[in-house]
């Protein structure tokens, strides 16, 4: 499990269309038993 906490969306979204995101994923299998699944959860104030 990877937990990460991101300041925005706006801020995630840029990072996963940087080269070296996209770069992991087309690796992905190769490193990992099943496919990565993801889950976006939003902070409740």
């Amino acid at each position: 499990m990877l937990y990460e906490n991101w300041v925005s969306m706006e801020v995630l979204t840029k990072h996963l269309a940087m080269p070296y995101v996209k770069t992991l994923d087309e690796k992905e299998h190769a490193v990992v038993a099943e496919p990565i699944q993801t889950m976006i959860w939003q902070q409740i104030d």
